[in-house]
């Protein structure tokens, strides 16, 4: 057989083969599993759930920092408050009808009123800032005791000279009105100085004015009587 045509019909084979198999009907595609399923949804859930998330954290910041606002608003409000209520208890044209219903207002601020409160008391007292003050103080510590014992256990103690001797018989007061029970054996060991030591040597421990004398023993003592009548265990 001549070479050109053994080709031709070569040919005429390759071009009929390949009319066949473009007749053929395509192959069915294959069903995609739970896999490629999930490969293609799994985007869009974690851009949905990305945008939940990003839209609560901005929530949950912006009502944080609103809150943070109106808390430290307030904070404001109320140190201003108490530097006008600090302030009419200080002044000197203070009567003891404005007196004690400016330091039991104080008191309504709680703990922070109580170094106010103790400064009032121990600087600058008097017949009306005095009574004020310790009401205040009493008020404040039935309704929270650490906060008025800590401070008045430390006064009970005090031997420096510097605290007036009407000053330490309202602190003993306070503490047996409060149930301050860490101050039993301070007072204990107060009331024995006050019955075995001379006028002389008491007058040293406290302030100048107002004069200490027998008198002021008898006071002293008496306040530390009923006080650790009021500590002692109920039966």
């Amino acid at each position: 057989m001549p070479l050109d045509v053994w080709k031709m019909r070569a040919l005429e084979g390759r071009v009929a083969s390949l009319e066949a198999a473009s007749k053929k009907p395509p192959a069915p595609a294959a069903k995609k599993g739970a896999w490629d399923v999930a490969t293609l949804v799994m985007p869009l859930v974690s851009s949905l759930v990305s945008g939940i998330a990003l839209a609560l954290v901005a929530y949950w910041l912006t009502g944080n920092i609103e809150l943070a606002l109106k808390r430290d608003t307030l904070q404001l409000a109320q140190v201003k408050e108490m530097q006008a209520l600090i302030a009419t208890l200080s002044s000197d044209k203070l009567d003891a009808e404005s007196a004690l219903p400016a330091a039991l207002t104080l008191a309504a601020f709680g703990k922070p009123a109580v170094p106010p409160l103790l400064a009032l008391m121990t600087e600058r007292f008097d017949e009306v800032r005095g009574p004020a003050a310790e009401s205040a103080l009493r008020a404040i510590g039935l309704a929270n005791r650490d906060a008025v014992c800590e401070p008045m256990v430390t006064l009970v103690r005090a031997r420096a000279g510097r605290l007036a001797w009407p000053v330490q018989a309202t602190v003993i007061r306070v503490v047996g009105d409060v149930r301050c029970d860490k101050a039993t054996a301070s007072l204990k060991a107060l009331d024995q100085r006050l019955a075995s030591a001379d006028l002389p040597a008491l007058k040293a421990d406290f302030a100048p004015e107002p004069v200490f004398d027998k008198a002021s023993v008898r006071e002293l003592r008496n306040a530390i009587e009923g006080t650790l009548r009021s500590l002692e265990p109920s039966p």
